[in-house]
């Protein structure tokens, strides 16, 4: 079997407990009464619920209802075992066959439920509680021992120290039985060896028929012959019967014996310890005799406790009202230190109040200051960037906006003149061009002419001969190649100064498009800004120095205000004993203390000389008392065991009496 996991609910100390066991050794570790034991005792009680006596005391504290689930494996199979119990008795227990698909309802009635249990496990409760379960503390107690007593220590955890016990009390009974079994031996050997004798005329009999089978004509005898070797087998069968009977009889007489001397030696050891109280009685009743004086005595001890009690409590009341009225009595003074140290602290609030207002008017001061300087630094780049970027397309650095001003209409100015220079060079170059591509087409149509007239000049009319004709195509085409590198030489140029031309209108519009105004204005709030700031600067330089003076004043408040609460606490505290004062006076008026403590004198010597006629201390009154009590206790125990000796000593005789006649059986 291997368990696999265990629920336990209100069980023992466990609320709601789950724990899962894997293969080989587990070990449940935990501090004293953290519930390990339960655990194995939940265990237990699953499997056999009878093993737990009052069960009852198993349920939580709190709780009227508690549940084991417990999860085991045996020969390849899953089960699940629940138990569950209410107080008062009512339980119920449900066993389940565990599997992938689920599980299976195998028994829900509780008796049928522990017997299929046992049925699976293939032992019963005592075996397993002998041999499998060890209690708490016997193992340890099991290693502390020397080795004959770890032996007789083994031997109770399995159950044989009952056997060897039961053993050694019936050797005398079981040697009497011996001599009765060598007397029925004796008889039976007399009749010879049953079983061999048995075997030897069966094999006879088996050669008789195997003879009859061959002489046939000898039928009749060889009948007869077998007719008697059955009869004699029959008796030999009659004697096997008695032997077996004789056997059944003594196994049983020796139980019966074990039985009675068993019960025989248990009641005389109890009679044996009733008698040996009983010797005890008459000096245990000299004691308890004294029970009702001792009582009384400790009646006084207690009422003097409570004297004692009440007359220090009484004293150190009036102890605690001198040391009150001390303390009260500078309660006048403080009172006037407090009048005087509060309009101090009204003073220096209002001195806070007016430099908390200061110190916030600075904080909106240094407010506006950040905002001003802020647009101020917003201003200053934006002014900046417009005069980078109006020295950029100057090519010159301008420093302030009235240099700006005076560069840009110089600049203008220049660059209008250098406009309309390109702007006359353009013309220039596309006339000349046209002029060209002009005379590239008239030789272009004198070729053409010339391939259609071949033997005149297309110029002059004259005629040509091949030769002439050639040289002059040749000339012509040069020079329509000499005139075109010419127009794209032009056309290069006329770019570059196109491209110039571009420049000069991007820049000129780029300076009319320069606002000039927004740097005059941005110069113009960027003065007047840094006039705001310094203004701020200086209010704020003025407030500094105002509140110096105020802070020194104001950072006593704190001090002015911790004594303010020390003096305020002191007094109330003086001022809440004065109800004590009032109340111890009143019960100190109402106590007459000398005549409690005449009172408690009278009684401890009336005390002392009671202990004294008993020969006894003070110090040794209360274990007197507990043994007179105890003695008590034990007399009247005694006095309900005389009864109980006599009712023992009729069931010993009627024992004995049976166990003689079954010796004598």
């Amino acid at each position: 079997m291997r368990i696999r996991r265990i629920l336990l609910e209100n069980f023992g100390s466990h609320a709601r407990t789950e724990v899962s066991f894997t293969e080989g050794v587990n070990a449940i570790i935990g501090e004293n009464g953290a519930g390990k034991t339960t655990i194995l005792e939940a265990i237990v009680y699953a499997l056999y619920p009878r093993s737990i006596r009052n069960q009852d005391d198993m349920i939580r504290i709190g709780t009227l209802r508690m549940r084991v689930e417990l999860e085991f494996e045996m020969d390849g199979k899953v089960y699940l075992l629940v138990r569950e119990r209410e107080k008062g008795g009512n339980s119920s227990a449900s066993l389940y066959e565990l599997s992938d698909g689920g599980r299976k309802l195998l028994q829900k009635d509780q008796s049928k439920v522990s017997k299929q249990v046992e049925a699976i496990l293939g032992i019963g409760r005592e075996t397993f509680l002998q041999a499998i379960y060890v209690r708490q503390g016997e193992i340890a107690e099991l290693l502390e021992q020397t080795p004959a007593k770890r032996r007789e220590l083994i031997g109770r955890l399995l159950g044989i120290d009952v056997l060897e016990k039961i053993w050694s009390e019936l050797k005398e009974v079981i040697g009497r039985l011996d001599t009765e079994l060598q007397s029925v031996d004796s008889e039976i050997r007399g009749i010879g060896d049953v079983f061999k004798e048995r075997s030897r005329l069966e094999g006879e009999l088996e050669t008789i028929s195997r003879k009859v089978r061959e002489l046939e004509g000898k039928e009749s005898e060889v009948r007869e012959r077998i007719e008697e070797l059955k009869g004699k087998i029959s008796a030999l069968e009659g004697v096997d019967k008695t032997y077996r009977e004789l056997k059944a009889k003594e196994v049983s007489l020796i139980d019966r014996i074990k039985h009675l001397t068993k019960r025989i030696e248990d009641r005389e050891r109890e009679l044996s310890r009733i008698e040996s109280d009983l010797m005890k009685l008459p000096d245990l009743e000299v004691l308890a005799s004294k029970y009702e004086t001792l009582s009384e005595i400790r009646e006084v001890v207690s009422e003097l406790a409570k004297l004692r009690e009440r007359i220090t409590y009484l004293e150190r009341r009036g102890q605690e009202l001198r040391s009150y009225e001390r303390e009260v009595s500078s309660l006048g003074e403080l009172r006037k230190v407090f009048t005087t140290m509060e309009e101090e602290f009204q003073r220096l609030s209002s001195l806070r109040d007016d430099l908390i207002k200061k110190e916030e008017w600075i904080k909106t001061l240094k407010k506006k200051i950040d905002d001003v300087e802020r647009d101020l630094s917003k201003r200053r780049n934006l002014l900046r960037h417009l005069l980078t970027e109006l020295s950029m397309l100057l090519g010159l650095h301008v420093e302030n906006p009235d240099q700006a001003d005076r560069l840009i209409s110089e600049e203008t100015s220049s660059l209008e003149q250098k406009l309309g220079e390109v702007e006359r060079l353009i013309n220039g170059l596309r006339e000349e061009r046209s002029k060209l591509l002009e005379r590239v087409e008239q030789n272009k149509r004198y070729l053409r002419d010339l391939s259609k007239e071949l033997d005149r000049c297309p110029l002059c009319g004259s005629k040509l001969d091949p030769s002439s004709l050639s040289r002059l195509k040749n000339e012509l085409s040069r020079q329509i190649e000499e005139l075109n590198a010419k127009i794209t030489d032009i056309k290069y140029e006329e770019a570059e100064l196109l491209r110039k031309k571009s420049e000069i209108e991007v820049k000129l519009r780029a300076l009319t498009s320069f606002s000039i105004s927004q740097v005059r204005q941005l110069s113009n709030e960027i003065k007047e800004d840094e006039g705001e700031v310094q203004r701020l600067y200086e209010e704020v330089s003025g407030l500094i120095d105002e509140i110096r003076p105020l802070k020194e004043e104001v950072s006593k408040l704190e001090t002015v205000s911790r004594k303010l609460d020390e003096l305020k606490a002191e007094i109330s505290k003086k001022e809440s004993l004065l109800p004590k004062i009032d109340e111890i006076r009143l019960e100190l008026e109402g106590a007459n203390l000398e005549a409690l403590k005449e009172r408690f004198s009278a009684m401890e010597r009336d005390f002392k000389s009671r202990i004294a006629s008993l020969g006894l201390s003070p110090e040794s009154l209360d274990e007197e008392y507990k043994r007179s009590l105890s003695a008590l206790k034990e007399v009247q125990r005694l006095r309900g065991l005389l009864s109980s000796r006599n009712t023992l000593l009729k069931d010993l005789e009627a024992m004995k009496e049976e166990l003689n006649g079954v010796r004598h059986e």
